[in-house]
């Protein structure tokens, strides 16, 4: 089922109220086992739910002795939009399984095996045309994943060795300097799986040579940070962004504008992580250094308490 709900979060439309939703079929025999047609339904995010008022989603298929067997499609609820066609065996994903876009068009598509993927994953822009493809092994990646633009076009490739992009050797006597552009690059190209290769690397080499209490570690640091979090791999950033933190409070002083855009950075993972109080914390004091160092009118002034506002407006829906 996790990776059910994975293909499923690649997919997910608006949060509107649900309606049109399907008469409920389900029927359970003597033996108090689920069997023959059913229809699930699901929450915002994704939980089983039987109140009709938080349904956003909704599944149809066949139902075996309590598990899930045959062809089930999974749909958003308002508008009765098709996403997800999956078929299962004895509970578990087995065969081909498509996930569609809003504008009907194919998203994803490969084979599950056991409730793995397996083979090679195809991946599609919104016109249709091919947009990733890559071979999966037990849900890993392996081999090279190719990438295209809307038109067509090969615009990278990535070397995968049990699930991991494969590092190529550094170039003979590359410096610091030439190893983190390199990872700026990566950086500015969203390639961040090769990115947090390259600034690892980096790291490591920064450390031996100046140590990890100098500003030039907290540089690198940060851009791993950034490059964790741009892959949604939050808790890694959060632990690089309180390292960060903690050199910039000492050399810097707490009031410092550097401490505030560490804050800032910070809060965002926090937010990512559903650490909402952590967040608002981070978001006050940053807010607080903006205003005494850049003043209100600031564009970084600005966005943090745009951040703020919406924080706050999701905790209160909570």
């Amino acid at each position: 089922m996790k990776n059910l709900l994975f293909l499923i979060f690649l997919l997910l439309a608006t949060t509107t109220q649900a309606q049109n939703i399907p008469q409920n079929p389900n029927k359970i025999d003597k033996n108090n086992l689920k069997q023959g047609k059913w229809t699930t339904f699901y929450n915002v995010e994704w939980q089983l739910t039987t109140q009709k008022d938080s349904i956003m989603y909704y599944a149809v298929g066949e139902m075996k002795d309590n598990q899930k067997n045959g062809t089930w499609t999974f749909f958003e609820a308002k508008k009765g939009t098709k996403m997800l066609v999956m078929p299962f065996v004895n509970g578990q994903e087995n065969g081909l399984s498509t996930a569609y876009q809003s504008n009907g068009q194919i998203n994803s598509q490969g084979i599950f095996t056991n409730g793995m993927r397996q083979g090679i994953w195809y991946y599609y822009h919104p016109n249709g045309k091919l947009r990733k493809e890559i071979m999966i092994r037990n849900n890993v990646k392996i081999g090279v994943e190719k990438e295209y633009d809307e038109t067509g076009k090969l615009t990278k490739e990535i070397e995968y060795e049990n699930g991991k992009p494969k590092q190529k050797p550094a170039k003979p006597n590359q410096t610091w300097g030439e190893r983190y552009e390199e990872g700026k690059m990566y950086l500015k190209k969203k390639e961040y799986d090769k990115a947090i290769i390259i600034f690892e690397t980096v790291r490591l080499q920064t450390e031996k040579e100046v140590g990890k209490n100098h500003q030039y570690y907290a540089k690198v640091l940060n851009d791993l940070a950034l490059a964790y979090e741009m892959n949604k791999q939050f808790d890694k950033a959060k632990a690089l962004y309180l390292e960060i933190l903690a050199i910039q409070e000492r050399d810097l002083g707490k009031e410092h504008v550097n401490c505030a855009d560490t804050r800032s950075n910070l809060a965002s993972v926090q937010f990512n992580l559903g650490d909402l109080n952590d967040a608002e914390t981070n978001y006050l004091k940053a807010l607080a250094i903006y205003q005494k160092t850049l003043g209100k009118t600031s564009g970084s002034y600005i966005q943090v308490e745009k951040n703020l506002a919406y924080l706050r407006e999701k905790k209160s829906k909570k």
